[in-house]
């Protein structure tokens, strides 16, 4: 399984690539179909503009389908 990290508005630490990757290859578990896995970090502004939160999408891709999900 290939796994992927990404970020255009923050910097991806090595502590921060080290929890993806960890957190990613749980995903193994569930199914070995698993092809490419990317992670796309990004920090945005809430609806009120005064502070920021960090936000990751996650595209799973398997044969066949590919899966996106946003937390």
């Amino acid at each position: 399984m290939n796994i992927l990290v990404h970020s255009k508005t923050m910097e991806v630490t090595d502590g921060i690539r080290q929890y993806v990757i960890k957190q990613v290859r749980k995903l193994g578990k569930f199914s070995r179909k698993v092809s490419t896995v990317n992670v796309f970090l990004e920090t945005v502004k809430t609806k009120a503009g005064l502070e920021q939160e960090s936000v990751a999408k996650v595209q799973i891709m398997i044969p066949g389908k590919d899966v996106m999900t946003k937390s």
